[in-house]
């Protein structure tokens, strides 16, 4: 048959006594939208975006299957939810890049696509990998033994043990059922607990612990949570006494109350509250408080979940006063308050909305969808990965490979999307988190057949984890599938590192996709070299043909060098000729002659 529509299935038993009719049935390519919430974003929640996503949009030959959001033990057999046309009305509840990326195809190859969307915000990988995937990885054996004794641990609660719930207030913006589950897996205090004014009061930092801020609890080997004390000292001029000033601290995961010289100078946040994560913390200093010589900074820092942290660039932290700025960044030190017992992270809802246990969303979000035909997947997710990216690389290749076995229609195509830039821009950091899980998401594609990976790294917004443009998300993914899937289109994206040689006082790096390789900068800004594996240092960069030379004093081994390398990198220059950006990436991938490249 043809593709296209509209056509009409009529089915029948075997004597012709029942007869089942199924109208306005089409033909064409059908794939799978999953990941976490910048996947899910609909088209109405695109902003300045929004208008040009519908306008650009011929709706005829588009069709969308939403999975709905589903997490209770158990394997689910059929999928709920239908199939909808789009129109103006219904795509505005669609997801925004699989929209774009069907419009793209439907455009390019004219014939109607389908899109069947599971994906749910803030989940992580392991949510969408099979239990029998998940145990055949000795690093998350032990979690999937473990969030399965919770499970069944939580049904046989006593509901007499609920009672303490009655003394918290029900309107704060976390969720009743994961209050709940808080409240009933753990104490809230500790017996060997501090008072908060024994930590106010205390001033021998001798006793406490060092801590490196900005960074996070977790990165400083601190591996509970609660309340949290910081304190440092800083030495005021003299001129500065008797004069108000600012205290900037960056962003604070999740709540502070903050002191000065003992007398608490502002607040942010209460209870439960979760909307002021990473948000910046500028409180005013009265002039009376202000001495000079040793004046003492206090945060009581209040994290209920998960990590916490001071997040921002070391220049967010700085105390300004008589037109100076004094610097606040480095070493900090600490001493636990209260100290929450350790939940993982997947078992911070209730069963009945847990989508953060592992297996939990393949059972019901992607089990059964089987065996259900397709022409390959896109993914967007990783964001809630970000903060443990070591392990990404293997549970990307598990999950594609999972998914091909299970669904048993081949080795079909899967396009992963890069994440963005997210917080403030900087020129390096050699432990951004969001940087090596990117290089995470690089080694799974380079090693994974029949896969892709939309670069989007110059479509970021520092202040936003859910950037707005999903346009050019979505045909970038389109670009590749339109490539691998359908032979349309030489250059699927931006340009790939794939190895280097070394030469006399240069290192020469060469790429894939790289034809027309340019830089949108005066500069080739954006390379750093190290010769410890520590410490990295800029280096001048040059473009020769399709291959990029780094300007080296000397080579000692071992080099390695890195390109765009932070959270949000400040300069991402590299582009190809059709104006797709360079993949971030570091040196490890290959070494001299040797290709980062993947099977064929």
């Amino acid at each position: 048959m043809k593709a296209g529509g509209s056509y009409t299935l009529e089915a029948w038993n075997e004597d012709r006594t029942e007869t089942v009719v199924s109208h306005d049935l089409t033909i064409g390519e059908v794939y799978l939208a999953g990941g976490q919430s910048n996947m899910e974003l609909c088209t109405k929640d695109t902003g300045p975006y929004r208008e040009k996503i519908l306008c650009d949009l011929e709706h005829t030959g588009i069709r969308f299957f939403t999975v709905p959001k589903t997490a209770e033990p158990g394997v689910r057999s059929n999928p709920e939810g239908k199939w909808q046309c789009s129109s103006p009305q219904t795509a505005e509840n669609f997801s925004a890049v699989a929209l774009v990326f069907a419009g793209k195809l439907t455009k390019t190859l004219c014939v109607p696509v389908g899109i069947i969307s599971s994906n749910w915000g803030g989940t992580r990988i392991e949510s969408w990998t099979s239990r029998e995937t998940l145990m055949r990885n000795p690093e998350y054996y032990g979690l999937v033994k473990q969030y399965e004794y919770e499970i069944s641990r939580f049904v046989q609660l006593d509901i007499k043990r609920l009672k303490i719930l009655q003394d918290i207030p029900r309107n704060h913006d976390i969720s009743n059922e994961k209050l709940d589950f808080l409240v009933k897996h753990r104490p809230l205090v500790r017996e060997d607990a501090l008072s908060a004014q024994e930590c106010l009061c205390d001033n021998d930092l001798e006793s406490w612990q060092s801590i490196s801020i900005p960074g996070s609890w977790l990165a400083n080997n601190h591996a509970t949570y609660g309340y949290l004390w910081l304190k440092r000292q800083i030495i005021l001029p003299a001129h500065c006494a008797g004069k108000p000033a600012i205290l900037h601290l960056g962003g604070i995961d999740k709540q502070d109350i903050t002191f000065f010289n003992g007398h608490k100078i502002g607040q942010t946040g209460t209870g439960y509250q979760s909307q002021f994560w990473n948000s910046e913390r500028t409180y005013p200093i009265p002039a009376e408080l202000v001495k000079e010589g040793v004046n003492q900074i206090a945060i009581r820092a209040f994290s209920y979940d998960q990590d916490g942290s001071c997040n921002g660039l070391a220049a967010a932290f700085y105390l300004e006063c008589d037109g100076k700025n004094f610097p606040l960044a480095g070493q900090w030190f600490y001493r636990q308050e209260i100290a929450y017992d350790y939940i993982p992270y997947h078992s911070l809802s209730s069963p009945g909305d847990a989508p953060h246990g592992p297996y939990i969303l393949y059972d019901n979000m992607i089990y059964p969808l089987i065996p259900f035909a397709f022409r390959g997947v896109i993914w967007y997710q990783g964001e809630s990965n970000a903060g443990f990216p070591k392990d990404y690389g293997r549970l990307m290749q598990d999950l594609i490979q999972d998914w091909r076995y299970h669904f048993g229609n081949g080795d079909f195509s899967f396009y992963q999307v890069q994440l963005a830039g997210f917080m403030p821009e900087q020129d390096f950091d050699g432990n951004a988190n969001w940087a090596a899980l990117r290089n995470e998401q690089f080694s799974a594609f380079r090693n994974t057949h029949n896969t892709g990976l939309a670069i989007i790294i110059d479509a970021s917004d520092a202040n936003n984890i859910h950037p707005m443009d999903k346009i050019t998300v979505g045909q970038r993914l389109a670009a590749w599938a339109l490539h691998n899937d359908f032979h349309i289109g030489s250059i699927p994206c931006g340009p790939l590192f794939r190895t280097y040689e070394l030469e006399p006082e240069a290192i020469r790096i060469y790429f894939d996709y790289a034809h027309g390789l340019h830089s949108r900068e005066p500069e080739l800004n954006g390379f750093f070299v190290s010769y410890d594996r520590i410490h990295f240092v800029p280096v001048k960069a040059s473009i020769d043909g399709e291959t990029v030379l780094l300007h080296v004093n000397e080579i000692i081994a071992p080099i390695v060098f890195r390109y765009a390398w932070a959270d949000n990198p400040a300069h991402t220059p590299l582009y190809n000729g059709l104006g797709f950006p360079a993949s971030p990436f570091c040196s490890n991938m290959a070494g001299p002659g040797r290709t980062a490249a993947f099977p064929q």
